[in-house]
Order: structure tokens, then C-alpha cells, then sequence
């Protein structure tokens, strides 16, 4: 868990990890109910919105901050197990692109770099022309389509418990800003991935 920040909930990282045994083993039995009946707990779902000041920026310009958004530390270690299976089901139907590198556990961009250096110089040393197209789209994870994502996961064969469990983790999703302990009302996610 990167974020050592409480979420909604109020559980931090610390509290977590000082857990005793019996509570593990509870929350272990927990985890394993919701994958069983594909259901993602609405308390793990709500994200709190907090504003970081960009450091050097204005504090008087609202452009001047990021927006950062805070989910459960608990619902965090069930979504690792669930990207952990997502993971096992692209590798084990061959789902996984070569070249994909963004988001990949051993796979990092210096190596992506580094291939495309050798392709271009290869290329130059055949004395052919070599091209590259780099795409970024803004704001990706926020714009994620969540039925397409789903008819996405059915057309590259995951389980059907997978593809429910999915759905039931981005279903019914809400948020909320907090500024100076003030709380805004809570607004619905209706796309884009936490």
C-alpha cells in the first residue's frame, strides 16, 4: 500500500499492518466471501477528495492544485488480490501484448526506451527510415467507458466470475471533497477507474 493516508473509512496503512493475527485470519474470510460472490463492499467504494498545493504554485489559484483521491486501505488489499487475478487470467489466455510495458511487474520504461533506440538504429544501420507515434491520452483513467471495459473482458475471454466481480466493484461507486474538514455532498462515479 503506497499511500500511508487513511481513506473514508478512516483505516490507515499502520492500523492495518498492527492488526492482530485473529483479525487477519477475520479479514482473510472476509476477502474470500467477496470473491466467492463477486460482490465489492459499498463501504470500499466512496473516495475522498482532498487538494494537494503544487509546490512554488500561487496558493490563491485554484489551477494550483491536484486533486487527490483517497479510497480504503482495507478495499486496497482486496483490489490488489483481484488485479493479482485479472493479472493470471491476461497471462494464462495470452491476453498480454509484448509491447506492452505500461503497468507490467518487470517492465519498466527505461526498457521500453531502450527498445526503441535499438529499433531505430537497427533500422538506420539497414539505412531504412524508422518512425515513432507516441500517444498520451489525457486524463485516461478518468475517462475509462465502464460498459465497454466489460464487453472488453468478455471478448478476451475472462471468467464470468471475474467479469461480475469487476462490475460490481466499479457499480455504485461514489465520491466527495474535503476542504478544511468541510465535507462536500456525495456525487456518483459513473466512469473511469479508482
Amino acid at each position: 500500500i503506497l499511500s500511508s493516508s487513511p481513506g473514508p473509512d478512516g483505516n490507515s496503512v499502520r492500523s492495518i499492518k498492527n492488526l492482530p493475527k485473529k483479525a487477519l485470519t477475520y479479514l482473510t474470510k472476509v476477502f474470500n466471501t467477496c470473491l466467492t460472490n463477486q460482490y465489492f463492499p459499498s463501504i470500499w467504494k466512496e473516495s475522498k477528495i482532498i487538494s494537494i498545493h503544487k509546490p512554488g504554485k500561487d496558493a490563491t489559484m485554484p489551477q494550483n492544485y491536484r486533486p487527490i483521491s483517497l479510497l480504503s486501505n482495507v478495499g486496497k488489499l482486496l483490489e490488489r488480490i483481484i488485479l493479482r487475478r485479472l493479472c493470471d487470467e491476461l497471462q494464462d489466455h495470452g491476453n498480454l501484448n509484448a509491447n506492452q510495458f505500461g503497468f507490467r511487474k518487470n517492465h519498466s520504461t527505461v526498457q521500453q526506451l531502450l527498445r526503441t533506440v535499438e529499433f531505430i538504429l537497427e533500422a538506420r544501420n539497414l539505412r531504412q527510415s524508422s518512425g515513432a507515434i507516441f500517444l498520451d491520452i489525457a486524463k485516461a483513467f478518468d475517462k475509462v467507458w465502464h460498459e465497454g471495459l466489460l464487453f472488453k473482458m468478455i471478448q478476451m475471454n475472462f471468467s464470468a466470475s471475474l467479469i461480475h466481480l469487476i462490475k460490481d466493484y466499479l457499480n455504485n461507486r461514489h465520491f466527495y471533497t474535503e476542504i478544511n474538514k468541510q465535507k462536500s455532498s456525495t456525487r456518483s462515479i459513473t466512469a473511469g477507474v479508482p
